[in-house]
């Protein structure tokens, strides 16, 4: 994962801002940015939070659960 990436940009700013409007953002651990963006939202906590699910492999986890789950109801 590149850094400069227009994709991952694009991909952060979108999961951030489903984080925000989901609530994700407003625990307050201890890693938590707190500081508050347009509308209210956490959206640099947001951003952190994508991050750390793409470097993790959360986020592939979790595509991949999607699809077999998908794939195996399209067959029923």
């Amino acid at each position: 994962m590149q850094d400069d990436d227009p994709i991952l940009h694009f991909v952060l700013m979108n999961t951030a801002a489903l984080f925000v409007v989901a609530g994700v953002c407003e625990t307050d651990e201890a890693e938590t940015i707190k500081e508050v963006g347009p509308g209210g939202g956490r959206w640099k906590e947001g951003v952190r939070l994508a991050k750390m699910a793409i470097s993790s492999g959360k986020a592939f986890e979790m595509i991949r659960g999607f699809a077999e789950i998908t794939s195996e109801l399209s067959q029923q």
